[in-house]
């Protein structure tokens, strides 16, 4: 195999991506290792959520020593890695190069919320059921306001169980319906509301309002690598009152520095893929 590339998603810092890539670089014996927009934990937060030991931490920092290119998805996602002593460069998330398959965003005829909420249990917020309740209050006061529909996003099967739990009445699309069909829901919406990372990730390529919900590290990560800071707000300090005043002000600010930093982002990863797999 000419060569092995490993990512996108949030792998580094993660216990089992060791002994997948160890096992991926015996069986392919692969002549260079590339890695394109890679998500990194941090150190601390894996540590203390039990997502890895320090043994495997520095087996993985090893293993990286041998890649050829190391791109990761964020400017946290960096500075993880140079403390860990691995040089790498911020390519941004791959998602980010997707685009709406009408080449241009078509809003639905109606005002549209689109609501994604995760069954995970390992983020910063203890009490997540609860968090998501709140999200999901503000997502159904949001649409009221605007004169709009709520649909919720499934990513994950485990997904319906935590938006129904949030929202027993909430109308779910699936991923299964395949990644053609989130590209056009998400287009089609006038604000995107995601815990899940990549639904934001998507959101920001195709130029749809979002607001994340700052579960962990790495929306942190995403978010400072398309200057779109002010659309995180903190899972631990979020009650539907602030997350919908907050929306609100998403939905009124301007976001063409994200836009000219997405296009930036992505046409730099196609032409460093490209250059790297010619």
């Amino acid at each position: 195999v000419e060569a092995l590339v490993l990512g996108g998603g949030t792998l580094v810092g993660r216990r089992e991506w060791g002994t997948r890539l160890e096992k991926a670089i015996e069986v392919f014996e692969p002549s260079r290792l590339l890695t394109f927009g890679v998500g990194v934990e941090e150190p601390q937060f894996a540590l203390s959520r039990g997502l890895i030991s320090e043994k495997e931490l520095d087996r993985q920092a090893d293993l990286l020593r041998s890649f050829d290119r190391i791109g990761v998805r964020g400017p946290r996602s960096l500075r993880n890695l140079a403390e860990l002593g691995v040089k790498s460069e911020v390519l941004g998330d791959p998602a980010l190069v997707l685009k709406p398959r009408s080449g241009e965003r078509h809003p639905a005829t109606r005002p549209r919320i689109l609501l994604s909420l995760a069954e995970v249990g390992d983020g910063y917020e203890r009490n997540a059921d609860r968090m998501r309740r709140e999200v999901a209050m503000a997502a159904r006061m949001l649409a009221g306001a605007v004169g709009g529909d709520l649909l919720g996003l499934a990513m994950e099967p485990a997904d319906v169980r935590a938006l129904r739990r949030a929202d027993s009445a909430l109308p779910i699309v699936h991923l299964r319906r395949g990644v053609e069909s989130v590209i056009d829901e998400i287009s089609g919406s006038t604000l995107v509301i995601s815990e899940r990372l990549h639904p934001n990730i998507i959101a920001a390529a195709l130029g749809t309002k979002f607001v994340a919900i700052g579960y962990k590290p790495k929306t942190y990560d995403f978010a400072e690598s398309v200057h779109a800071e002010e659309h995180v707000i903190d899972a631990r300090s979020a009650s539907h009152r602030t997350i919908t005043a907050f929306a609100e002000a998403i939905l009124e600010k301007d976001d063409a520095d994200i836009r000219s930093r997405v296009r930036s982002l992505g046409k730099n990863f196609c032409d460093v893929v490209q250059a790297e797999l010619k």
